[in-house]
């Protein structure tokens, strides 16, 4: 699910297994329109300007559209990503590079100028086979802060300086010896503070990780 402004209004992109995006307004979810890709789609991003999408599914490709002024989606690229599905995709906040995270243990950056190659991959701190999936990725979306965060299938995130991508700090935030899966991460509006949530069988519980980027 991806909610983006588009032209003034808002809009809800709904990524589903029978290979389309379906986007609806918000908030009388009237639909507007539905998108036909190749493959079950697992997420779906729109970047904060409003002209570029991108959406990744069971397969290592990586969909790219552009939102014309009339609202249209035109796929003009099918990138590479890694050697696995997609489960992840997000803009940083000048829309101008984007990221994929997949089921290998693997996230991918690229730069909207030059989509011919990656200018950076990162793995995941564990065995991705067992526990180092990468699950979810985001950007900051506000103010001085530049920071890509990705989840990883259990117990660790991952935090990179989106200034230069070349730093990266884990945090393990399990307790000591035990897993947890984690459901999903995001910043929040100021991009000061990141949520980590994770559950086990028996509980499930949202972390509050304070961020200062120097």
């Amino acid at each position: 699910m991806c909610i983006s402004n588009y032209m003034g209004s808002t809009r809800l992109l709904i990524s589903n297994n029978d290979e389309t995006i379906k986007v609806y307004s918000l908030p009388g979810l009237q639909r507007i329109t539905s998108i036909q890709l190749p493959t079950a789609v697992n997420h779906a991003a729109v970047s904060p300007d409003g002209k570029m999408m991108v959406a990744v599914g069971d397969t290592n490709s990586v969909y790219l559209y552009d939102i014309s002024p009339d609202g249209n989606y035109t796929r003009i690229s099918t990138l590479t990503g890694t050697s696995d599905a997609g489960f992840s995709c997000a803009w940083n906040q000048t829309s101008d590079k984007f990221a994929v995270a997949a089921q290998d243990g693997f996230v991918c950056v690229w730069d909207i100028k030059n989509t011919g190659e990656k200018i950076a991959k990162f793995g995941s701190s564990q065995n991705a086979a067992l526990k180092g999936a990468c699950r979810c990725v985001k950007f900051s979306q506000s103010g001085s802060i530049d920071l890509m965060m990705y989840s990883e299938h259990v117990s660790h995130v991952n935090f990179v300086d989106a200034r230069t991508f070349d730093q990266v700090q884990s945090v393990r935030v399990s307790p000591p010896g035990i897993d947890n899966h984690i459901a999903g991460v995001t910043f929040s509006p100021d991009s000061r503070t990141a949520f980590v949530g994770w559950f086990n069988f028996q509980f499930s519980k949202i972390f509050r990780l304070n961020i200062i980027q120097i």
